[in-house]
Parts: structure tokens; sequence; C-alpha cells
């Protein structure tokens, strides 16, 4: 979950995913794309702004990109069709394969945005427990 502020600053409201989590998703291909700024049909939102609590522990594959949203509302991506399997479900905390899969259907941000968080998961973000 995350609140926009007027100066337009993204914060994580609650606790990031804990370093084994970060690892396992990073070695995975993964992107950490919460509060990422998003054009889509004229509108604009973060990813993760509206995200419900019944939303996250969740994943999903559309349009050869794999979301997960983990139990802490943290919204990661990869290229490609990745299957999740039990085990993998277990330790992430996940509650099975259904939710939306941001950037799968022709919404635009700035690349560097996503650049930036292969070299840091949490740029551009501050946090707030």
């Amino acid at each position: 979950m995350i609140s926009v502020n007027e100066q337009k600053n993204v914060v994580f409201l609650g606790s990031p995913s804990s370093t084994p989590e970060k690892d396992f998703l990073r070695e995975r291909g993964f992107i950490h794309i919460t509060g990422i700024r998003v054009v889509h049909q004229g509108a604009i939102y973060h990813i993760g702004e509206k995200l419900l609590p019944s939303e996250c522990g969740q994943w999903n594959i559309n349009n050869s990109l794999t979301s997960i949203t983990l139990p802490c509302g943290e919204v990661w991506l990869r290229s490609g069709a990745y299957e999740l399997g039990p085990e993998e479900e277990y330790f992430l905390q996940l509650r099975g394969r259904r939710g939306f899969v941001p950037l799968a259907n022709n919404e635009m941000t700035d690349h560097r945005e996503i650049l930036a968080r292969i070299i840091d998961p949490y740029h551009g973000l501050s946090f707030q427990e």
C-alpha cells in the first residue's frame, strides 16, 4: 500500500519485504514496481496506490508478464511467464494465482524508473510504518 502526497512523493505504508524474499524475487528476474507512475488511457496513477488488502498475497501472468503482490503490499514484476510452484507460493506466503498484472495492457511508464529499480528495489520510495 502506498500514499502519494501533494509533492508527488511516494510513501510505502507498512513494512518492506524481508531480505530473503527480496533475494528470492531478484534471483528470478523480478523487479519491484510499487509506486512507479503509470499513464493509461489518460489516467495517471502509481502502482499499488489503490491496492486493497484482499489483493495482497496473489500472483498472476498476463501478456507474458508475471506479477507477484506480496502480503505486505509490494508489487514485483518480471518479463516472461514464470509459473510459481507450491513451495514458492508457501515461501512468499501467497494465496494462489489470481489478481491484476500491472503494465500488461499497454500502460506507459518512465523506463528510467524501472531501470533504477534494477539497481535499488526501493528507488524513489520512502517508508512509513
